[in-house]
């Protein structure tokens, strides 16, 4: 299926070098964060989290120690109720509260802030380069960052015994994360096809656009290539079926291909593509064949090529091949798509 892409860009946009950069930079800092976090875990080290102050009662409940959501004080029919029986369903609550926070030894915690949980990474990196199996997590991840994966998969063979599993699973972890690649933006452009851009079949043999579902086609648009509306002379009963082509004697160089192309939808099957005066029609017989020339975004469609041929355009509602005029642009849409 062929539709008209007037909006696409001239050119695929691309990330300049020093964006990349930026992202792979970034990217490297992730990664030894990530191994980094996984050594601590190993020390043990307790890395805090950036969070408010918290009193007991609000640390029991994130634990799941404490509700206050069915508390009868929250309920509407409490505010209904004698001051002196809320009293004692406020007192009989806050008891809860107390007891639960006297059992676990639950107290108010301070606020962590951004200094404090820098100072406890730095702290976590004392521990690992001075104590002996702080040092040697780090030798673990010095050998990871430097093999490729049958020199990492022989070293462990080689220092770990049968038994030690959890440290060859810590290497396997660690080497997938400084293996991974940075995810770089998709920056190409997505053709969208619209009903008023698809190529249809038009009265009076013609092929063009600007078909719209109720709007000033007689008919209904028609997307499914199985859906067959015979042509009837020149007229296809106010019906405006996709056109679906297949190219046949093609060839392809340099990104840019064609050849004839053939009607493969229900409607007109096994027509060809022609220029009939300068109009996109279909023929019965087989005539010029139809280049497309990929543009990166978009494509040019030429009537046989540029040297000896004239270039797809869009005039009115109708498709002509207009020698001398700049090429409209097209996109592509075949049956696979969702």
């Amino acid at each position: 299926m062929i539709f008209h892409d007037p909006d696409a860009p001239d050119e695929e946009k691309t990330l300049d070098p020093q964006q990349i950069a930026e992202i792979e930079s970034a990217h490297q800092e992730a990664l030894k964060d990530r191994v980094e976090a996984l050594l601590w875990q190993r020390l043990p080290a307790f890395i805090p989290e950036v969070s408010p102050a918290k009193t007991a009662v609000e640390v029991a409940t994130e634990r799941g120690l404490l509700s206050e959501r069915n508390l009868q004080s929250k309920t509407l029919m409490f505010a209904m109720l004698p001051e002196a029986k809320q009293q004692e369903i406020l007192a009989k609550e806050q008891e809860t509260r107390d007891a639960v926070i006297k059992k676990y030894g639950i107290e108010d915690c301070a606020a962590v802030t951004e200094e404090d949980v820098k100072a406890a990474k730095e702290r976590a990196r004392e521990q690992l380069a001075s104590t002996p199996g702080g040092q040697g997590l780090l030798r673990l991840a010095q050998t990871v960052q430097e093999s490729d994966e049958a020199a990492l998969k022989e070293y462990l063979m080689a220092t770990t015994r049968p038994e030690e599993k959890s440290q060859r699973d810590l290497a396997w972890e660690m080497f997938a994360i400084v293996t991974a690649g940075a995810d770089l933006p998709d920056t190409r452009y997505r053709p969208c096809r619209t009903q008023e851009g698809t190529v249809r079949f038009k009265d009076g043999g013609y092929i063009g656009i600007n078909e719209s579902p109720g709007g000033r086609g007689s008919g209904p648009v028609i997307d499914d290539p199985d859906n067959e509306f015979q042509m009837k002379g020149v007229s296809f009963n106010g019906q405006r079926p996709a056109l679906w082509v297949k190219v046949v004697d093609g060839w392809a160089k340099d990104g840019n291909w064609g050849g004839h192309l053939q009607v493969t939808c229900a409607t007109a099957n096994g027509y060809w593509i022609a220029a009939h005066k300068g109009s996109m029609k279909a023929a019965t017989n087989k005539t010029e064949p139809i280049t497309f020339y990929d543009m990166g975004p978009y494509y040019e469609i030429w009537h046989q090529d540029r040297t000896t041929g004239a270039p797809l355009v869009v005039r009115g509602d109708r498709l002509h091949f207009e020698p001398g005029a700049t090429p409209d642009r097209f996109n592509l849409q075949d049956a696979t798509w969702g």
